[in-house]
């Protein structure tokens, strides 16, 4: 085996109990009468909420559109981003978990600000860190631009069916400088309240879409029969990729929890729940709405909603959603940042001041593309196949092969069939990165997605 980086990451310490580098990351403080670390408070109810609601949000409504332009090759694609999401998500956790036993000095005693670059630093050092915090960077600032859009166009939605028509290039700021202070909250533990809300309003609004949906039986007689292309499956599987996406945040959530070992268990329940709220609204959605989406122009599910009441509170449940978990995404990056910038751990005036531009970045962003269709096709599937599946999978193949500190338990060698399913993984996640990125160019140049010019030269 190879030799692990030995090289020291500066963390800013938390009070702990005189013994607490006696015990292992996986067992909670409470069951022997010690003191927790300032940072561990999530439990396991808590944090499958929160995935749940930081992954399910946005798909409810254009996860039924992708389901319609691949067909029933859509629930095929929909199996198997669940079951890599999965997958990748426990390797995340194991591998955080592998690196708090290694180090519980530095990784489960102290607060950690970056967990998953750390997992890149330690096993291919500083410049695996470096690439795993920038993939990360712009994946969350990219998929944050998409969700805002997304939230911007429910809202101009909204106040079309009151006859009030106000441009999407005047939501767009609305929406971001107006969430902009939610930014500022510090790590998940922090956090619970926004975690809660956005479990809440994702089961609200899925409830209120397949009652919407199934109100609409008859409204569209005799939809067409969906016929996929290879184009339009691949576009479909970023789509689809994006929708699974969201296993970055495990490491920081896995930090923050009681007993960390739980993580992977909550990893695997949290995705077991995000395919059951997809496999309730694609299904319904699918047969109801057939290839309607094509033939009235639609972007999403909720334009084809025919009750305007159920689409009210689906605006309402998914622009609340969509605010709480761009607060809850961008989480990991800010942590980064402020580490790299010497930022206290407490809130100031400069932790205001950077997650502000940051912001202000994504407005200028926002209002350059307000498309969220081309948006996604791109970022969802390169980005997002990138940080979500192939990533974690190459960390952990690295983690295996290296040597453990003297006392600890090795993690690999992996047996040949564990090699071969992390190779598979890695091989779907590549390709559905390319095959979604090559669709999403082909859409924009065939302007398919009826791309607008940016709002600062329209408007």
């Amino acid at each position: 085996m190879k030799q692990r980086n030995t090289e020291k990451i500066e963390l800013l310490s938390a009070e702990l109990p005189p013994d607490a580098a006696g015990r292992r990351a996986g067992d909670s403080a409470a069951d022997d009468g010690q003191q927790l670390p300032v940072h561990r408070k999530l439990g396991v109810p808590i944090v499958v909420f929160m995935i749940i609601g930081k992954v399910v949000g946005g798909g409810l409504i254009w996860f039924p559109k992708a389901l319609s332009e691949a067909g029933w090759f859509g629930f095929i694609v929909m199996l198997i981003a669940m079951a890599t999401s999965t997958f990748t998500g426990v390797l995340l956790a194991r591998s955080w978990l592998v690196l708090m036993n290694w180090f519980p000095a530095k990784y489960r005693d102290e607060i950690n600000r970056f967990p998953y670059p750390s997992i890149g630093y330690e096993t291919f050092g500083d410049v695996g860190r470096r690439v795993t915090a920038v993939l990360i960077g712009l994946y969350s600032f990219g998929f944050s631009v998409a969700l805002y859009l997304v939230a911007a166009d429910s809202l101009s939605l909204f106040f079309r069916l009151l006859d009030v028509r106000i441009s999407l290039c005047v939501w767009i700021p609305v929406i971001i400088a107006g969430s902009a202070p939610l930014l500022w909250f510090g790590t998940p533990k922090d956090m619970v309240a926004v975690g809660i809300a956005m479990g809440s309003t994702t089961v609200l609004g899925t409830l209120a879409l397949i009652t919407g949906s199934i109100l609409d039986i008859g409204e569209y007689p005799d939809p067409g029969p969906v016929t996929p292309t290879f184009a339009s499956v691949a576009g479909a599987m970023g789509l689809v990729m994006s929708a699974f996406g969201g296993q970055f945040v495990i490491p920081t959530l896995q930090h923050d929890m009681k007993s960390p070992a739980d993580m992977q268990l909550s990893a695997a329940l949290g995705y077991l729940g995000i395919g059951t709220t997809y496999v309730a609204i694609g299904l319904p959605t699918f047969l109801i709405y057939g290839n309607i989406y094509e033939i009235h122009g639609a972007d999403n599910v909720l334009a084809l909603l025919t009750t305007k009441p159920i689409q009210v509170i689906i605006i309402i449940m998914l622009s609340s959603h969509l605010i709480a978990a761009c607060v809850f995404m961008n989480n990991p990056t800010f942590q980064d940042l402020e580490n790299y910038l010497n930022i206290p751990y407490d809130i100031s005036w400069k932790r205001i001041l950077l997650r502000s531009a940051y912001s202000a970045l994504m407005l200028f962003v926002a209002a350059s593309v307000p498309s969220f269709p081309v948006y996604l096709s791109v970022v969802g599937g390169a980005l997002a196949a990138t940080v979500n599946g192939i990533l974690p999978s190459v960390l952990y193949l690295k983690l295996c092969s290296l040597e453990p500190p003297d006392g600890a338990e090795p993690e690999g060698p992996l047996r040949w069939h564990q090699t071969l399913v992390i190779c598979i993984v890695i091989t779907v996640s590549l390709f559905a990165a390319f095959t979604s990125s090559i669709s999403g160019v082909y859409n924009i140049l065939q302007n398919t997605h009826n791309v607008t010019l940016p709002c600062y030269i329209s408007h």
